[in-house]
């Protein structure tokens, strides 16, 4: 839907600007003027709507989250096989059923019910550093899973944030589509109906042509397709 309405949006620009070129055909014509000038207003409303969500799109902190969460399995695997040496040397099966863990059994589940798991891990090691210690377990390396694991919940409220404004931005960015849809679809009939010069009619047809994909649709389809597209979002 994003690139349906990017296409739509190009589509608009490519017409006001070749009614711009002709404008002395149309200047004195004021329902024209007055319809171009409303399009203008909201295709610069929507482009920067469409910025916004392009720039959303490319999902930092949800790409962030799955780099945090990759890290803090790595890491708490790497503490898992050291706390098993430990475990097994003295016969602790309590502590060998928490660190037997394998990458696959450390992120099963819901990802926030896997960092749950590793904090537990990492608690535990934490309260037997003065034991585990002679297995290279260090406060360091489990404060560096600690920082992992508040990086990870931070950049999961970031991703959470993200997908609420971008909800409500692809909302906004609908209502004014199906808006310049209306409008586009009005001006068809004052650039028909007004001007006379036929050559500005034929440019401007032209230009009503939407690129989608490497593939021109006419206007006829266009129309038929885009609203029927646009309508489904709007309701």
């Amino acid at each position: 839907m994003q690139q349906l309405f990017s296409n739509f949006l190009n589509m608009v620009q490519t017409i006001v600007a070749v009614l711009k070129n002709d404008i002395v055909s149309w200047q004195n014509e004021p329902e024209i003027v007055t319809e171009v000038t409303a399009i203008e207003s909201e295709l610069d409303t929507a482009n920067n709507l469409n910025v916004d969500l392009l720039a959303s799109s490319k999902n930092a902190a949800k790409n962030a989250v799955k780099e945090d969460f990759s890290t803090i399995v790595l890491l708490t695997l790497k503490l898992c096989n050291k706390i098993s040496v430990y475990a097994k040397r003295n016969n602790n099966h309590e502590l060998l059923m928490l660190s037997d863990q394998s990458s696959s059994s450390l992120s099963a589940g819901k990802r926030n019910d896997a960092i749950d798991r590793c904090l537990g891990i990492v608690s535990k090691a934490e309260t037997m550093l003065n034991v585990l210690q002679p297995f290279k377990v260090t406060q360091d390396e489990i404060n560096t899973i600690h920082q992992h694991i508040e990086n990870y919940k931070e950049h999961t409220n970031r991703h959470s944030v993200e997908l609420t404004n971008s909800k409500t931005q692809n909302q906004d960015l609908a209502t004014i589509v199906g808006s310049l849809h209306k409008r586009v679809d009005i001006l068809d009939n004052l650039v028909y109906g007004f001007i006379d010069d036929e050559s500005v009619i034929a440019r401007y047809k032209t230009a009503r042509v939407v690129h989608d994909f490497g593939k021109n649709k006419t206007n006829k389809n266009k129309t038929t397709d885009e609203s029927s597209s646009t309508s489904q979002v709007v309701k």
